[in-house]
């Protein structure tokens, strides 16, 4: 018999977020920027452009910010190219190559362009809410 209605309770929803935290060194939290357009879609598994973002992944920090939102802040110093970015994706490792791939992507998001320079940084704070829909 399937179930009409599930729904992730709040101590399913705090055990989520208590579990990333334990994962350790294979948490979720290098971040990656790119400059790509493309919806998000949940079937993605890297950064759809990274043309001009040879930078490394940067180790984050996570932590839990409430019981049910885990957070990842990290900063990105622009070291190859200006160029304007729009996406920002977690992933659970480090990845190699210039610009970095492999590993698996944890979260993809896309915001309003900024545009950057060589030498410039951006701070990025990255919350995850662990919804009960």
């Amino acid at each position: 018999m399937a179930a009409d209605d599930v729904l992730v309770v709040n101590g399913g929803r705090e055990m989520t977020v208590d579990a990333l935290l334990a994962l350790g060194a294979s948490a979720p939290e290098y971040i990656q920027q790119g400059v790509g357009t493309t919806a998000t879609d949940p079937a993605q598994t890297d950064l759809i452009d990274k043309t001009d973002c040879g930078e490394a992944r940067v180790q984050g920090t996570d932590a839990k910010v409430s019981n049910y939102t885990y957070r990842t802040v990290g900063t990105i110093t622009k070291a190859d190219a200006d160029a304007i970015i729009r996406e920002v994706a977690t992933f659970n490792g480090a990845g190699t190559g210039s610009p970095p791939s492999g590993d698996t992507m944890f979260l993809r998001a896309m915001f309003d362009a900024i545009s950057i320079k060589i030498g410039n940084s951006i701070e990025y704070t990255i919350d995850t809410l662990i919804s009960a829909t």
